[in-house]
């Protein structure tokens, strides 16, 4: 309903997850789009943000025993990021079947710069 919550503005953007119903309907969507499912899970299952996933580069997919991890670095932290084991297995797939460099972003466009995505799923639903 459009009832207004107390004490918050009215032009205040209140976000919300998605239901199990519209999650289905993105993945099913994106299965036959191996990237798009990658974001989606990345984005979904290891709450990464946009930012986050389009600055993936392979160097940072750190192999350890059972687990995947990310390593992101700032000038004043380093955060490792476990995937769960659906996107472990997605991130191995996608990278296995496309060579690149330590580098290279994982997700780029053809001037192999790397994409600017937007999460929207609102559109998609």
């Amino acid at each position: 309903s459009n009832t207004p919550l107390p004490y918050i503005n009215s032009n205040t953007n209140i976000s919300r997850i998605p239901s199990l119903k519209e999650m289905d309907k993105l993945f099913t969507t994106a299965k036959d789009d191996e990237q798009f499912c990658l974001i989606l899970t990345l984005a979904s299952r290891a709450a990464l943000s946009a930012t986050e996933i389009v600055s993936i580069k392979k160097k940072m997919v750190i192999i350890a025993k059972d687990n995947v991890l990310l390593r992101y670095n700032s000038k004043t932290e380093e955060k490792l990021v476990s995937l769960p084991e659906d996107a472990k297995r997605k991130i191995l797939c996608f990278l296995a079947t496309r060579p690149m460099e330590p580098e290279e972003y994982i997700f780029k466009n053809t001037k192999k710069q790397p994409n600017q995505i937007s999460i929207c799923i609102i559109f998609l639903i």
